[in-house]
């Protein structure tokens, strides 16, 4: 059992609920969200490993309230909580690479154009997906492959690699 389900674990108890998300029902949209049993559980979320079931069904209940809550009764904290998402979400922007390799045989040679379908098999083998092939090879002489892959976020200047 996950820190957060062993400090849930008596909150639901006590309540007679089955899980924290009826648990968290009759709260919505009351202002309970500023009570402070809310916070050693996005605390243990910030120190401890828990599993995509935790977040789902601890985590986003909690932030689901905040976020409804908060928009009509403390607008600058709403806003600065949507900054802090954007910001989430343009770093897991930064996480994915993409790269294209254009293959012409009116301007590469039988190598260059081996050595860039090589290229390509390699990628496919270290992890890049095919998202995007276009084989006009019989047609115009060109294949176009564009590779896509995910890596961890290495930081605050991972933005800027």
């Amino acid at each position: 059992m996950s820190k957060l389900r062993k400090l849930i674990a008596p909150i639901i108890a006590d309540a007679g609920e089955k899980t924290f998300v009826d648990y968290m029902i009759p709260f919505s949209n009351s202002g309970e969200i500023y009570e402070p049993y809310f916070a050693p559980i996005l605390e243990a979320a910030l120190e401890a490993p828990h599993d995509p079931e935790d977040v789902y069904e601890i985590i986003v209940p909690i932030a689901s309230e905040i976020l409804s809550f908060i928009k009509e009764e403390q607008p600058e904290i709403y806003r600065l909580l949507l900054q802090d998402i954007k910001k989430a979400h343009d770093r897991l922007l930064a996480c994915r690479e993409r790269k294209e390799i254009v293959i012409d045989l009116s301007l590469d040679s039988d190598e260059v154009a081996q050595s860039k379908f090589q290229s390509i098999n390699k990628d496919l083998d270290n992890g890049w997906i095919l998202e995007v092939y276009e084989d006009r090879l019989e047609e115009s002489g060109r294949v176009r492959a564009g590779l896509l892959r995910t890596v961890k976020f290495q930081g605050d200047g991972h933005e800027n690699n």
